[in-house]
């Protein structure tokens, strides 16, 4: 089994009521999810984190708090549903 690191943001609109979502594609098919994505070597979660958020929305973020740690497994190798 392979192990990735992944940090996602969670972004909130100015009335905490909403939370940005980034559809992704896969094939004929398409997904919802938080933005965010695998750290590369070398980087900080929160390097990461920023980094991914740019790339999938354009947005520069500032990193607030740790909200969840979390570890997965993939058996069949695949990092995505």
């Amino acid at each position: 089994m392979k192990r990735v690191d992944v940090a996602c943001a969670l972004i909130f609109d100015e009335s905490q009521e909403h939370i940005l979502m980034v559809r992704n594609r896969k094939g004929d098919s398409s997904y919802w999810s938080l933005p965010g994505g695998a750290v590369e070597a070398g980087e900080t979660l929160e390097q990461a984190l920023k980094r991914e958020t740019m790339e999938e929305t354009g947005l520069e973020v500032e990193v607030s708090s740790l909200y969840s740690v979390r570890e997965v497994f993939f058996l069949n190798g695949s990092i995505t549903p």
